[in-house]
């Protein structure tokens, strides 16, 4: 018998099996050697036919996992003898048929393949099959691919309910190329681009294997998927984003701008690379001209996602047009907030909060040689979410990390009050801004969201009439109602847009404060309704209840500048916070995991700590909790802190008219008595327009007196804070547009974020 067909009988069919067993969340998934694929397929899926197709459908994975198989065999082990190969397969085979795979411990694992590794190391080691050391080398190596391949495959099939056996029925052929997608791109034993060899090879493809699995998912707000179904998704979910290069105070507003004109669909400019390369450009072309790039953009602007979608593509080597070069570097992840407790991380920490399972077996000074190679790529995230006490040492520790790995590429985002554009030009860092998006950016925006909601490739409008329908609905309320669009130009509240439109399919609110409200409730109080939830351990708090708790929290951490917290100290702010409930009886621990179970606001991206699902949310929630607490003059006092903006600005929408006009008053006299802050509280005041429905005319006259000062913007950043004055900012822009020719073209992109029907 040949290797393939031994393989395929074996390995093949006993891990298609394990596939289906977890893909279906059996209790116990026990593999019996007695029970091929068709009666275990029989067990869940009712009638002849359906039953029929699916079976073949996993027979056709048992297939496409021995071809991955054959060439690990043929080309690591051909000086092995056929029967000690033939020897190792079979043993493979009645490994994982005699395994029982407690499915909740890989749930509470996060599909870890490693869990699934240890269990059959558990069940059968290769010296019980009599194996020579060559031989038992290769059982070992064909369990552990086997078990990236039960993991990767199941995680990737649609969610097992009676609508995905009708889906994978009718896309049988897409079924099988994807599942050949997720196998191909899974690195090979004698390719992981490592320069060392031995140890490290092997520890590199599995470091891939985890960061793309860890990063390679989509925030679908409000949409109920099993966790386990959500993965590719961001490889489905991205598009590529466009970015401003920044030279100077006036380069970004270059009379060229005009010449490339106003896009007056969506009151923003266009972004034709073929008119001015140098200064609108997509983000993949802007990062390959660089090796070190500082990236700014507002809240919601797709920072972290585009880090998380640089990372996917290095752990899989699939880079592909302008950056097909960076095929081979080894990615490195580094989210700022998980350090501020801890300190910056040396080289040798960067994987501890992001892969904690594998760090154990990391060869020793591996992320050194990584870095010292040259073929590394440092993801440094969220300059902004340190505290401004720590970002001076951020700069130094940067300049450390550059200076010793100078051929390194290294790429750091930050929000733009965070840090000036210029805060790593004597480090050699470019700079960009990222921009937003473009009405037909937006439409692409709405595509790929829907296909990884769906976990859909290709065309979905032929595959399913439902989306496609949501989809035409969305896209003309964006294109006909000028305030919904301008929330849409965000990739953040674009999403937000989409999963509100797929699940109240009715109004979608028109400024996004009441965005964020309604997309909180849609996650607090419908998400475990729709899904006939119960919970025995506590009993369910309301909704008024959970934002109470949730604000409280959110509250507690701006106060102390903290993206994220310890469990611990988690349970402990929501244990004070119930003692002062009359409705509430439970424990602090209790209400912390129901939270964090069903919330769908709350999260643990990394054992042990807590944050929330978007730093928006938070910023949201915590300026329920200043108003709601009456601390004005709390946020009057921290106004000139960047980590304070958000919260300011949403706190004067959440406020009566009194307080509103007590903190824009209290914002701008601080700006007339303190020069070194004047400039950034008086821009901020301007901001507050935004969420103030209404505001005595006094106060409108000192904002219009301010704002004469702070025209025309210095960059895309200040443009964005003047498009809050609306019609307040028109007259005086105008008159200085027509007054000086220099800065023309500032004031033209301010009046395209105000309307372009204004323009």
């Amino acid at each position: 018998m040949g290797i393939l067909e031994l393989l395929t009988l074996n390995v093949g069919f006993s891990v298609s099996k394990a596939i289906f067993k977890v893909w279906t969340k059996d209790h116990p998934v026990l593999q019996d050697v007695g029970v091929g694929i068709a009666g275990l397929i029989a067990s869940k899926i009712q009638g002849f036919g359906e039953k029929r197709e699916v079976t073949r459908q996993f027979e056709a994975i048992a297939d496409e996992i021995a071809r991955k198989l054959e060439p690990l065999i043929t080309v690591e082990f051909q000086q092995l003898p056929n029967n000690e190969i033939d020897a190792a397969i079979i043993a493979v085979g009645d490994a994982i048929n005699n395994t029982s795979i407690d499915i909740d411990n890989i749930l509470s694992n996060d599909f870890d393949p490693i869990q699934i590794e240890k269990l059959i190391s558990e069940r059968d080691e290769p010296n019980d099959y009599f194996l020579s050391s060559s031989a038992e080398e290769l059982y070992r190596i064909i369990v552990r691919e086997s078990c990236n391949y039960i993991v990767e495959v199941a995680i990737t099939l649609p969610n097992f309910n009676s609508k995905s056996i009708t889906e994978i029925l009718s896309r049988e052929t897409q079924i099988i190329s994807l599942v050949k997608d997720v196998l191909n791109r899974l690195p090979d034993i004698e390719d992981t681009g490592s320069t060392e060899g031995g140890e490290d090879s092997t520890f590199e493809r599995e470091y891939r294997r985890y960061l793309a699995r860890k990063l390679d998912w989509l925030e679908l707000y409000g949409i109920d998927l099993d966790p386990a179904h959500m993965r590719y998704a961001l490889s489905v979910g991205y598009i590529s984003l466009t970015a401003s290069k920044i030279h100077g105070v006036y380069d970004e507003f270059d009379l060229n701008d005009q010449e490339m004109g106003i896009d007056q669909e969506i009151g923003l400019k266009s972004t034709s690379k073929d008119t001015d390369e140098d200064k609108y450009l997509d983000i993949e072309t802007a990062l390959s001209n660089e090796n070190r790039v500082l990236i700014r953009g507002e809240a919601g602007s797709g920072k972290t996602t585009l880090l998380q979608w640089l990372a996917v593509r290095g752990a899989n080597r699939d880079f592909e047009g302008i950056l097909e070069n960076w095929n081979g570097v080894v990615p490195f992840f580094i989210q700022l907030r998980r350090f501020v407790e801890s300190g910056l991380p040396k080289p040798e920490d960067f994987l501890e909060n992001l892969v904690p399972n594998i760090v154990g077996i990391m060869p020793v000074g591996w992320v050194h040689r990584c870095l010292c190679s040259g073929n590394a790529l440092v993801l440094i995230d969220g300059v902004d979410e340190l505290p401004e006490g720590m970002r001076n040492g951020a700069r130094i520790w940067l300049e450390d990390l550059t200076e010793e790995f100078a051929e390194t590429r290294f790429i750091v985002t930050s929000r733009p009050p965070a840090v000036s554009s210029e805060w790593l030009d004597d480090l050699n860092f470019a700079h960009c801004e990222l921009q937003a998006l473009t009405l037909s950016d937006i439409d692409k925006f709405i595509d790929h969201w829907h296909m990884a909601a769906y976990g859909l490739k290709g065309n979905i409008d032929s595959q399913n009439d439902e989306i496609g329908s949501l989809k035409k609905k969305l896209k003309l309320v964006i294109r006909d109602n000028r305030p919904i669009r301008s929330l849409a130009t965000s990739p953040l509240l674009c999403a937000m847009l989409c999963a509100l439109n797929r699940d109240r399919r009715e109004q979608i609110p028109q400024d996004r404060l009441s965005l964020y409200k309604v997309a909180l409730e849609m996650l607090l109080e419908r998400r475990d309704a729709a899904r006939n939830i119960e919970i025995d351990e506590i009993s369910p708090p309301t909704l008024v209840e959970k934002k109470l708790l949730l604000q409280s929290f959110a509250y507690w951490l701006i106060i102390n500048g903290h993206s994220d917290s310890s469990r611990s100290k988690a349970e402990g702010k929501f244990l004070e916070k119930i003692e002062t409930m009359v409705g509430v009886n439970c424990s602090g621990v209790q209400m912390y995991r129901y939270l964090l179970l069903r919330s769908g606001v709350i999260r643990e991206a990394v054992e042990g700590r807590v944050d929330f699902i978007h730093r928006t949310f938070q910023e949201y929630l915590a300026a329920e909790e200043a108003v709601h607490r009456s601390c004005i003059g709390q946020l009057i006092e921290n106004a000139h802190l960047d980590q304070w903006k958000e919260v300011i600005v949403l706190g004067c929408g959440h406020a009566r008219k009194d307080e509103r006009e007590e903190l824009i008053n209290g914002i701008i006299d601080r700006g007339d008595n303190e020069y070194r802050f004047r400039h950034r509280l008086h821009l901020l005041a301007i901001t507050c327009l935004e969420t103030s429905p209404e505001l005595d005319p006094s106060v409108i006259t000192k904002l219009e007196s301010r704002l004469k000062k702070l025209v025309p913007p210095k960059s895309m950043t200040e443009a964005r804070s003047l498009a809050s004055s609306g019609d307040l900012a028109i007259p005086l822009i105008e008159k200085l547009g027509r007054q000086n020719v220099r800065i023309q073209a500032a004031c033209i992109r301010t009046l395209a974020l105000i309307g372009g029907d204004k323009v």
